[in-house]
C-alpha cells in the first residue's frame, strides 16, 4: 500500500474530473492511502448539491481532499498563482504524509511539485495528459519560439527529468517522450481516457426505429473541428433528408447555432441539450453514430478523446479522423466507423455511405463494445496504476 499524493488542475465538479481523476482514484483508494488536491472553480447556488454528492463519494472513499480556488483572470497571472498556491498545498501535504508517490496530472500542476525543485523522499509520476505547451501554441494562446515558449520548454525539460515514470494517453506520446529524453525508456507507460464500461449498459439496448441520429458530444472550441462535423451532417442529410443532428453541450449554444446558421444546416433538423455526467448514458442511447473531428498536429499525437471510449462503450459507432493520437491504428480494421484523413467531398461521401451501413448492421454495437472493453476499460486502466504504484514503491 503506497502513500499517494495526487495534484490535479481539472476539479471534482468538472465532467472530466470525475471520470478521469475521482472514477480512478476510488478504486485505486482500495489498495492506496490518497490524498488529492483540485482546483475548483467558484460554484453557482444551483451546482452546490453537486458538491455534496462528490464529497460524499471522496469521503466513502476514504481520500482526503484539499480544495484549492481556480483562478481565470488575468490568464497569465492566474495560472502563476495557481502554480504557487498549489506547490504549498504541496509541502503542507509533504509534512502531514509520509509520501511514496507524487503523482500529477498535467504540466501545471508538474510545476507545482517538480520545479525548480523536487521536494523530499517521494517518487514523481508525470501523468501528461498531451502536450500541453505545443497544444497552447495549437490555440494561438502561445507563440512557437517566443520567450514565454522557452520557458516553459525548459521548466517541462526539468519536470522530466525529475521523473521516475511517464504516463501517455497514446503509443504516438510515448514514442515522442522517449526519443526527446532517452532516459526515460522503460519508464513511459501507455493508459488512454478509459470509461466505466458498467454505465453505458442500458445504451446497448437500441430500438430497431429506422431512424438516423447523429450526435456530437462535448466541446464545440479549441482544437475541435465542428464546421468539419456540420459539414458532415449537411452531406448526410442529402442521403438521408429525415437526419436529425443531436448535439449535447454545456456552454456553447449560442455559437452552435450561429455555426448552424453559417453552414447552411436547417435547424429544424438539429436538437441542442446540455447534460450532466450522468444523463450522457441515455443521450448517447438515442444516437446512431457519434461524429468527432479533431485538427490534427504534433501536438495532438499524445491526446485521446475521452468520447470516443464513451460512444464505444454504448455500441454506437463513431466517425473520426486521422492525425490524432492513436486513432487511426485503433480504428484499422475494426469495423467501428470511418477514420477520415481528409475532408474533401469524395471521402466524406464515402464516410457517410459506410456510416449508414454500420447502422443497418445488426452486430455494431457488440464489435463497438468488444473494442472498448479492449483499449478503453476503467478497471484495466486502474490496474495497470496500480502496477506503476507498486513498481515506484519497491
Amino acid at each position: 500500500m503506497a502513500e499517494v499524493l495526487y495534484v490535479s488542475y481539472t476539479g471534482l465538479l468538472e465532467p472530466l474530473g470525475q471520470s478521469q481523476v475521482l472514477a480512478y482514484l476510488e478504486r485505486l483508494a482500495r489498495y492506496h492511502r490518497i490524498t488529492l488536491i483540485t482546483f475548483e472553480q467558484d460554484l453557482p447556488s444551483a451546482r452546490q448539491q453537486a458538491m455534496k454528492d462528490v464529497k460524499t463519494r471522496v469521503e466513502g472513499a476514504g481520500i482526503r481532499w484539499h480544495i484549492q480556488p481556480y483562478h481565470q483572470r488575468p490568464p497569465l497571472l492566474a495560472r502563476l498563482w495557481d502554480v504557487v498556491k498549489g506547490r504549498r498545498m504541496v509541502r503542507s501535504c509533504l509534512r502531514d504524509h509520509a509520501v511514496d508517490i507524487i503523482h500529477v496530472r498535467s504540466f501545471l500542476p508538474a510545476l507545482m511539485v517538480a520545479w525548480p525543485s523536487f521536494p523530499g523522499r517521494a517518487k514523481l509520476l508525470f501523468d501528461i495528459r498531451g502536450f500541453w505547451i505545443d497544444e497552447r501554441v495549437d490555440m494561438g494562446k502561445l507563440r512557437a519560439g517566443g520567450i514565454f515558449y522557452r520557458l516553459l520548454k525548459k521548466m517541462e525539460s526539468v519536470v522530466y527529468h525529475q521523473s521516475s515514470a511517464v504516463v501517455s494517453l497514446t503509443h504516438a506520446g510515448k514514442a515522442v517522450i522517449e526519443r526527446s529524453f532517452p532516459a526515460l525508456c522503460g519508464r513511459v507507460y501507455v493508459i488512454p481516457t478509459c470509461t466505466d464500461l458498467g454505465r453505458f449498459t442500458g445504451s446497448l439496448q437500441k430500438p430497431d426505429t429506422g431512424e438516423v441520429c447523429l450526435g456530437y458530444l462535448g466541446s464545440t472550441k479549441s482544437w475541435y473541428l465542428f464546421d468539419e462535423c456540420l459539414n458532415f451532417f449537411r452531406q448526410l442529410l442529402e442521403q438521408r433528408p429525415d437526419a436529425l443532428l443531436l448535439v449535447v453541450n454545456r456552454g456553447d449554444h449560442g455559437y452552435i447555432r450561429d455555426r448552424l446558421h453559417a453552414m447552411g444546416v436547417p435547424p429544424e433538423s438539429v436538437e441542442i441539450c446540455a447534460a450532466t455526467p450522468d444523463e450522457v448514458p441515455a443521450l448517447l442511447g438515442r444516437m446512431s453514430a457519434l461524429v468527432s473531428f479533431v485538427r490534427p498536429s504534433e501536438a495532438k499525437r499524445a491526446s485521446a478523446p475521452t468520447r470516443l471510449g464513451e460512444a464505444l462503450a454504448a455500441g454506437v459507432p463513431v466517425i473520426t479522423n486521422a492525425g490524432v493520437g492513436d486513432v487511426a491504428e485503433l480504428f484499422e480494421g475494426a469495423g467501428v466507423g470511418p477514420c477520415l484523413q481528409s475532408f474533401s467531398r469524395v471521402e466524406v461521401d464515402h464516410a457517410v455511405a459506410e456510416v449508414l451501413r454500420l447502422i443497418a448492421d445488426p452486430e455494431i454495437s457488440r464489435r463497438c463494445r468488444r473494442l472498448a472493453e479492449t483499449n478503453f476499460s476503467l478497471e484495466r486502466g486502474v490496474k495497470a496504476y496500480d502496477a506503476i504504484y507498486q513498481s515506484l514503491t519497491n
